[in-house]
């Protein structure tokens, strides 16, 4: 989906909430993020979202959180309830998603089995020790099958930022692991 007014923004970053509901809509989860909103406001006893501009992306957040893709803490974040940690870490929602973490929240919402044996794929760029280790086996499922890959120079980039552009190009090689989920044949 575009920004409206024609506009698809093909090379600006990709946010964290952006990333997490693409990778939401991928697995076909639209509707369920639209009713975990309306669940988690029903129950703050709020009719609106404080703020109804980040309204669009609260459900798939709120799934994030309840599914292990976020922390809750992350989503008190992102919500502007939480408050500074003492690692100095903060879930800004609207900052440049890592490449690491789009592959962690692909492979949870596609369901693809983590590897956890050798990651010999991931293990042969340069800077794979820049990855969050608990991040890695997902990353590794992820370019077994083909859906991302390296920068061309011989690294991942674990914590570089992806352009909506190259985030359509990820869809597109991971259809075959969206289109059954979606019940669409090719």
């Amino acid at each position: 989906k575009g920004y409206g007014d024609r506009v698809f923004g093909l090379n600006n970053t990709v946010t964290k909430e952006q990333a997490i509901a693409i990778a939401y809509r991928l697995a076909g989860r639209e509707e369920d993020a639209q009713v975990a909103a309306e669940e988690y406001y029903n129950e703050e006893g709020q009719a609106s979202p404080i703020n109804p501009i980040r309204y669009w992306s609260d459900g798939y957040l709120i799934l994030a959180a309840n599914e292990g893709l976020i922390s809750d803490e992350d989503l008190e974040d992102a919500f502007g309830t939480g408050t500074q940690r003492q690692t100095g870490e903060f879930f800004y929602r609207d900052a440049e998603a890592e490449r690491q973490e789009i592959a962690y929240w692909m492979a949870k919402a596609l369901m693809l089995e983590p590897i956890y044996d050798q990651q010999k794929i991931f293990n042969s760029y340069i800077d794979w020790q820049e990855a969050d280790p608990q991040k890695i086996p997902y990353i590794e499922a992820i370019l077994q099958a083909n859906i991302m890959n390296g920068d061309g120079s011989g690294r991942f980039s674990p914590r570089g930022p992806l352009t909506r552009e190259q985030v359509a190009q990820i869809i597109k090689n991971a259809e075959d692991y969206i289109l059954p989920i979606l019940e669409f044949s090719k």
